[in-house]
């Protein structure tokens, strides 16, 4: 099967079928019920864990599950802009919103033959739809039939298709841009189009208007395997990951430049800013065991998960505390 846990990160979801409940610490015995210099409530951190998506304050305290159901793997959370629901894919067969709490579940797509995979959502900046990428194959050739980047209106759950590419390529993890109007996202290029195959060979990030109009706008080279994109809350900043490291660009192709320097075996992946943009959460795999992490987009102030952390990928932070 190809989906985007084929793309590098066997390791990651490897790792997290064993992990066990708890979070990631930037302060050792931090007080569980902390709050912010504003007197809010710390914020949640969503992440992946034992195949559930899981939430936890940014120090490892109160981890639990979000919901128990539906039953499947659970990947890929984001949160809605007021940090009150989640979005998440289950066995990649159906987009689902549930409440923080872990009420009012509900489930906004299904992925029935011929299609493949429903994965990667992406809430818009006003709340009223969530991007996600849809695949089709043929079930006579086991090819691909279409490969397309889709919006759904959470409200009435209309769905439109904003972009389609067909062959060896396939679109993962779209976001979207401060205001809404485009959405970044990656191309990965495989070695056939049968739906089958893993072998990734390129991965470009490009951009398309949320309307589809104008054609695709491909911002990296598809022999860097770039991957991942991430677009800055309030600029026009891009966070993506190549050579096992986080890089940032402007959303226009140019000015890019690393943001950390790990060497092998040693990686940072899965990047996204932080709800203020000074700063990007990411999975850190280190000695085998990944882990959420921060760093400030110039590759300062690096916070590292403590030693005895538990798997967390995909994390997500909390856009408004509560």
């Amino acid at each position: 099967m190809r989906s985007h846990r084929s793309i590098g990160w066997l390791l990651v979801v490897a790792a997290a079928a064993a992990a066990s409940l708890g979070g990631l610490s930037t302060a050792r015995g931090a007080d569980t019920n902390r709050t912010t210099a504003s007197g809010l409530p710390a914020p949640w951190l969503a992440y992946q864990g034992d195949g559930r998506v899981r939430i936890a304050r940014v120090d490892g305290s109160r981890a639990h599950a979000v919901t128990l159901i539906p039953a499947g793997g659970q990947e890929h959370p984001d949160w809605s802009p007021n940090g009150r629901q989640i979005a998440m894919d289950v066995d990649f067969q159906g987009i689902w919103t549930v409440n923080v709490d872990g009420t009012n579940l509900t489930r906004l797509t299904t992925c029935n033959a011929p299609c493949v995979d429903h994965q990667d959502p992406a809430w818009s900046p006003d709340g009223k739809s969530i991007a996600f990428m849809q695949a089709v194959v043929n079930p006579k050739t086991n090819t691909n039939a279409g490969a397309s980047l889709r919006v759904i209106d959470v409200e009435t759950k209309n769905v439109r298709s904003v972009t389609t590419i067909t062959g060896n390529e396939y679109i993962f993890a779209p976001r979207w841009s401060p205001d809404g109007e485009r959405l970044v996202f990656e191309i990965a290029r495989f070695d056939s189009d049968n739906w089958d195959s893993t072998v990734i060979t390129g991965g470009a990030i490009a951009t398309v208007r949320a309307d589809g109009q104008g054609g695709v706008r491909r911002l990296t080279p598809s022999k860097w395997i770039a991957s991942v994109p991430d677009w800055h809350p309030s600029r026009n900043e891009i966070v993506f990951q190549r050579d096992d490291n986080l890089w940032r660009m402007r959303a226009d192709g140019s000015n890019v430049r690393p943001i950390t320097k790990f060497k092998a075996p040693t990686r940072a992946i899965q990047g996204t800013w932080t709800p203020d943009g000074k700063r990007i959460i990411f999975t850190y795999v280190g000695k085998g065991k990944p882990a959420a992490a921060f760093v400030a987009a110039n590759g300062k102030n690096l916070v590292l998960p403590r030693a005895n952390a538990p798997v967390q990928t995909h994390p997500r932070l909390q856009p408004i505390a509560g």
